[in-house]
């Protein structure tokens, strides 16, 4: 199953939200406040169980992520990072 087809809303979010963030001068931080004020509790809550199950299940996805936020990473375990790095600010804005 492709990145895309198994994590839906995780790709939705990444992919819509992060790609012109450089045009705008927005922090990560910035970006996943937007997202949440946007997207309501119960799609945070999605792309939070998705990024969990991500990075428990499926690490092989991990170098998509770059690509897909429009970021340069330089491995897997930057990626990691970054992602797990997301996953605290979309908690922190969902509490």
């Amino acid at each position: 199953m492709s990145f895309e087809k198994k994590y839906p809303n995780l790709c939705q979010f990444i992919g819509a939200w992060f790609p012109d963030a450089d045009f705008e001068d927005l922090s990560d931080g910035q970006i996943v406040s937007r997202f949440c004020k946007a997207a309501g509790p119960e799609k945070v809550a999605e792309v939070i169980r998705e990024g969990r199950r991500l990075l428990k299940q499926d690490r092989h996805f991990l170098n998509e992520l770059g690509d897909l936020a429009n970021i340069w990473m330089e491995d897997d375990a930057e990626a990691e990072a970054w992602l797990m790095d997301i996953l605290h600010h979309l908690q922190d804005f969902s509490d």
